[in-house]
């Protein structure tokens, strides 16, 4: 919390253009941050000591689990800190890019290194909240990197423990003081110890069940087995097995349509054909390992293929990621979803806080008044650290923040324990999804795939179902003139704080991609599910099932048939859950018949009678969480590579947010496994430790694996990220195949030293590069240095700058840069130093290799005229600076 308020200060005031984004703005930030802190805790003097002379020991053990697991991805990243690959690089060199910009920037919005002259149109908040800490304390950016990504793990990982913890802690808290219902039997609930580290456990350490795929894919193909192609492939084969002889094109056309339909029959005996030739390849592999063949498994098959497990699917992936936060970590992007991870889980302690605080002192007004600036604050930056998490959290702490005014007005209301009222607004609930169901699919067929007004009830429908929710309250209660003040004072101001808090982000930045659209392609089969979400999966349905044991066995059934009313909508929310699932996966939609039935288990135990608030809350983050897998199978982002940004994104907020419900419910179920018959802990624990098993597979492997992908096998053991260019050589290919060469990164790494320790503010540089661009050596000095140059990685730019004609200015700068280093014309060179405003200018190996030779020698001729001079001279490569008088006198010259 405290580095969010940090560099929130000193964002949002370098926004207004006061350079106080420096080492002493953020050290004043730091400073009047400490000194309201100092206040508040003198006023609050008598309960702060009070707490911490009561919980110290427990604010000790949550430090140490921090600084464990700190140390923990320190030691992991020793392991492999290098900020470029050729080939498993990433997308460091982006984040990397824009750290460095983000660092030398002294307002915002800040420069961007690879737009000269623009600035950076991206989610960037979470690099001003790295590095806040990192200008404060003066560390180079290259070691910086290294230590953010700790820092970031550490974080998450308290995070789910603070949640899971202070959720399981509150419902003991509240069992115990309160009085039971009649014939309420009291509950022995887990430890919240347990909870928190189990909650940390599962949200950054373990991985999913796909290393046992990666491992049987490896054994089969020993064997023999082949990947297969697809079911359009499969159907074409089993044809011509079948008549002896191929398939004509129109048929073919034919046969494409069908597989892309999705009939039950094909696909039942597409997975049979493809699971007796895995058996097969499996049996004649495992044969084969034991006579000592090598298995055919490249090492970074152990933690990419368990990323991508639905893009590897045939005919199905939409080029999915299914990244799980360990991965993230592993694999060193500093990318926007990593950053966000700790602020998603401290929105969703705010709700929960929100929601046991509902009946605080209402006198308070100043600890309420902070504590929604806080949760709007948190939720708020989201937008501008990724973008995607934004709108989920944003509805759900609206949500909670509504249900919250609930519990603190409800005694002025209808009692919330009546059954008819429950019955009520679940049939609303029922009826509204149907609705839902209905309308998407019809609203598609009717104005296309990607139509605005698809677009417009997706983006509505949350409104709409918010002001119906209200009127239905109004009309239904007698609502006080003070109830309905506080709720519009509650929701109004995190909506107008949450949007204001990003003001500084939303101000400046402008994209394309802000509609939705139908996903027409392949949907996640049955088995990629439980392979993603299997041990999460395991311990929700073990959670309903305990809920729903303890509520029938205090309920008689003489109260089931007096409140018939209940009972009829529950057997109704039943039929029509099952029905809809079973139309919803003979229309392709796989996941529907795991999701629609649980959240209709989840709805009915949410409104039962008595339900505790920890529960409730438990409830809606696996409800969420759940309709976000199923909402990724029917909609995608508008603009997205397939669905692989969609897929991504949502699935990580799944992760993190099953994470705090599996802790809660590992804990809850293993203090209940306790009074299991030994027959019931034996089907219980033989899973849950099978899966747990399996899910540690995921960071041993991968760990190992990862550690293997190194420039500089032999570099000692640091965290500077540009340490291995001391070491490394890289081979370049060139459009002139004579001029293909091994280049010596020592040199580059020589001028981007020289540059960070001489070179002030952002003047321009130019370099070579070679076409593709993006993931090659293009753009290393602006990587390094965070200085602007021309262009970066082309396709990123033109990502993200969307509107018309910015991708044409991109490509006009790539054409740019080519004709600089390549023309012998030296009128050409100064037009294009003039225009861009060029200061540095870079050669070394890659413009060697990537430039012609007439090209090279009119720098020469350059020097000698006077418009360049040599600013740093290392054996290999140069810096020539730019004489800006001497342009000026050559143009106006030129054009007398």
């Amino acid at each position: 919390v405290g580095m969010l308020l940090v560099a929130w200060f000193a964002w949002a005031v370098s926004s207004l253009k006061i350079p106080i984004w420096s080492q002493g703005g953020v050290l004043f930030s730091l400073a009047l941050l400490a000194v309201l802190s100092a206040l508040l805790g003198f006023r609050n003097r008598i309960p702060l000591l009070a707490f911490l002379r009561r919980y110290w020991r427990r604010l000790a053990w949550i430090e140490l689990i921090g600084v464990i697991a700190f140390a923990f991805m320190i030691i992991v990243r020793l392991t492999n800190p290098d900020l470029w690959h050729p080939f498993k690089g990433g997308e460091k060199p982006m984040d990397f890019a824009y750290l460095n910009g983000v660092l030398r920037s002294t307002t915002f919005p800040p420069i961007d290194p690879w737009f000269a002259g623009g600035f950076i149109n991206y989610y960037y908040f979470g690099y001003v909240l790295l590095g806040a800490p990192a200008l404060l304390l003066g560390v180079m950016p290259a070691f910086a990197y290294n230590l953010m990504i700790p820092t970031i793990f550490s974080l998450t990982g308290l995070g789910a423990f603070a949640a899971a913890y202070n959720v399981l802690a509150h419902w003991r808290d509240r069992q115990d003081r309160e009085p039971m219902p009649e014939r309420a039997v009291r509950r022995k609930l887990g430890n919240p110890w347990v909870a928190g580290i189990m909650a940390v456990i599962l949200c950054v350490v373990l991985g999913n069940l796909d290393t046992v795929r990666v491992l049987g894919n490896g054994v089969a193909t020993l064997g023999g087995y082949t990947t297969p192609l697809g079911l359009e492939q499969f159907l074409i084969s089993e044809y011509a097995d079948a008549n002896g002889f191929d398939a004509p094109a129109d048929l073919r056309a034919e046969i494409a349509q069908r597989a892309e339909a999705w009939h039950p029959w094909d696909s039942l005996r597409y997975e049979i054909h493809n699971s007796l030739s895995l058996v097969g390849g499996l049996a004649r592999g495992i044969g084969r390992a034991l006579q000592g063949e090598s298995l055919p498994i490249r090492s970074d098959r152990w933690y990419w293929g368990p990323s991508r497990v639905i893009a590897e699917t045939p005919g199905v992936g939409g080029g999915a990621i299914t990244e799980m936060p360990f991965f993230t970590f592993l694999y060193g992007d500093l990318h926007a979803h990593m950053i966000s991870m700790p602020l998603i889980l401290l929105g969703a302690l705010f709700v929960f806080n929100e929601l046991a605080q509902a009946g605080r002192d209402p006198s308070r007004r100043l600890e309420r008044i902070l504590a929604l600036s806080l949760g709007a604050l948190t939720v708020g930056v989201l937008r501008a650290t990724n973008t995607w998490d934004w709108p989920t959290m944003t509805l759900f702490a609206i949500a909670g923040l509504g249900y919250a005014w609930w519990l603190r007005w409800r005694e002025t209301f209808e009692p919330v324990a009546d059954p008819r009222y429950h019955a009520r607004v679940f049939g609303v609930l029922i009826a509204l999804a149907a609705l839902v169901s209905f309308l998407i699919p019809v609203l598609g067929a009717s104005y296309g795939s990607a139509s605005p007004s698809l677009t417009r009830l997706v983006q509505l429908l949350p409104f709409a179902g918010a002001a119906f929710f209200a009127m239905y309250i109004a009309a239904r209660f007698w609502l006080t003139r003070l109830s309905a003040l506080e709720l519009l004072a509650q929701i109004g101001g995190f909506a107008l704080m949450n949007f204001a808090f990003a003001l500084p982000y939303t101000s400046w930045y402008a994209a394309t991609y802000n509609s939705v659209r139908l996903w027409d392609g392949g949907k996640t089969p049955l088995w990629a599910y439980f392979d993603i979400h299997g041990l999460f999966l395991f311990l929700i349905v073990s959670l309903l099932l305990w809920d729903s044991a303890y509520w029938l066995r205090k309920t008689r059934v003489r109260e089931l048939l007096e409140n018939q009313q209940l009972a009829k909508t529950a057997a109704l929310a039943g039929f029509l859950s099952c029905m809809l699932a079973v139309v919803m996966t003979l229309a392709g939609y796989q996941v529907a018949l795991i999701v629609i039935p649980l959240i209709t288990w989840i709805a009915l135990l949410f409104f039962r009678p008595f339900q505790s608030l920890a529960m409730r809350f438990t409830l809606v983050l696996i409800g969420l969480a759940l309709s976000l897998t199923l909402g990724v199978e029917i909609i995608v982002i508008g603009g997205d590579i397939g669905r692989q940004n969609t897929v991504f994104k949502f699935y990580m907020q799944v992760w993190l947010l099953l994470s705090i419900a599996g802790g809660i419910a590992f804990a809850c179920l293993l203090r209940a496994s306790k009074e299991f018959s030994r027959g019931m802990r034996i089907i219980w624990y033989t899973p849950c430790v099978t899966l747990l098993c399996i899910a540690t597979l995921f960071p041993i492997m991968g760990t190992r694996a990862r550690s293997f992908d190194r420039m500089a096998p032999d570099l000692p053991l640091t965290l500077d990220g540009l340490e291995y260019m001391t070491l490394s050589s890289h081979y370049e290919n060139s459009p002139q195949p004579a001029k293909a060469a091994w280049i010596d990164l020592p040199v580059d790494h020589n001028l981007i030293r020289w540059l960070q320790e001489n070179v002030e503010g952002s003047p321009v540089i130019i370099e070579g590069r070679r076409r593709p661009s993006e993931y090659h050596w293009n753009g290393r000095i602006s990587i390094g240095t965070g200085l602007p140059s021309a262009l970066g990685w082309n396709f990123h730019q033109r990502q993200q700058r969307t509107f018309h004609p910015m991708p044409r200015w991109v490509e006009q700068r790539e054409a740019n840069i080519q004709q600089f280093y390549n023309t012998a014309d030296i009128d050409i060179a100064v037009d294009i130093i003039h225009h861009f405003d060029i200061r540095f200018i870079i050669r070394s190996g890659l413009e060697e290799v990537q430039s012609t030779e007439e090209g090279l020698e009119k720098f020469d001729r350059m020097l000698d005229t006077g418009l360049l001079k040599v600013a740093f001279l290392t054996e290999g490569g140069m810096i020539y600076e730019v004489d800006e008088a001497a342009v000026f006198a050559y143009l106006v010259d030129r054009h007398r």
